[in-house]
């Protein structure tokens, strides 16, 4: 039995129907790569223990306000800061945006008011809460508590 001119749309309609539907698919599946998200990179920073003398002379820069360092560990490294009166504070490096991307570190900015990521142009405040996107989640923070001239930053 030949075939008529509404088959053959038909046919065409499911043909460029199907081919969407595997686009879509793939985009979906490519977006949802769990490789490359915060989560991800919360569960393989594994465990993080620095203990930092602030007596000693290469780390009188975290004695003072807003003074900042950074140190090895974690993913990319930890960024020790003091925001006031001894108070530091400590973050990963490794910005929440694409984690994964080689240049994704994050910096203090020359003006001292913010992090940034030269790589996305993701801006974090000093308490690593996201100020300007693409980023979307916090810079994960560490723990840190001084006992007399040792400040230790652990996780978790």
């Amino acid at each position: 039995m030949p075939v008529t001119g509404v088959e053959k749309q038909a046919k065409g309609f499911m043909n460029i129907r199907t081919s969407f539907l595997l686009v879509f698919f793939l985009i979906l599946i490519s977006c949802s790569n769990d490789d490359d998200n915060s989560q991800n990179l919360i569960d393989n920073l594994g465990v993080v223990n620095i203990t930092i003398d602030l007596s000693d002379p290469d780390n009188q820069i975290l004695l003072q306000n807003k003074g900042y360092k950074y140190f090895e560990g974690g993913r990319r490294g930890v960024l020790v800061i003091n925001r006031n009166l001894s108070n530091f504070i400590a973050f990963e490096r490794n910005c929440t945006f694409q984690p994964n991307n080689v240049c994704a570190t994050v910096s203090m900015h020359p003006s001292l008011e913010f992090l940034l990521d030269s790589c996305c142009s993701s801006q974090f405040d000093l308490n690593g809460q996201v100020l300007q996107a693409p980023a979307t989640d916090p810079l994960i923070q560490y723990s840190t508590f001084q006992v007399g001239n040792e400040l230790r930053i652990q996780y978790p």
